[in-house]
């Protein structure tokens, strides 16, 4: 039992480039969705607008609670 991050982080540190490659291959013609959190007007919106679908959200939304 217990929180699994800290075992999975020390997994992450120990990846070569060749295990990335393997990972990415698995992913790279599977939809995703991708969450920044951050300051607007630090992010690059428009950059982020042109690498696909764009969908911007309040803290609100994210976390309401």
């Amino acid at each position: 039992g217990g929180d699994p991050r800290p075992k999975r982080f020390e997994q992450v540190l120990k990846y070569t480039p060749a295990d990335l490659e393997t990972f990415a291959r698995r992913l790279k013609d599977k939809p995703m969705t991708v969450w920044i959190l951050g300051q607007r007007d630090r992010v690059g919106v428009d950059r982020l607008k042109a690498l696909g679908d764009f969908e911007e959200k309040s803290l609100s939304d994210l976390f309401p609670y």
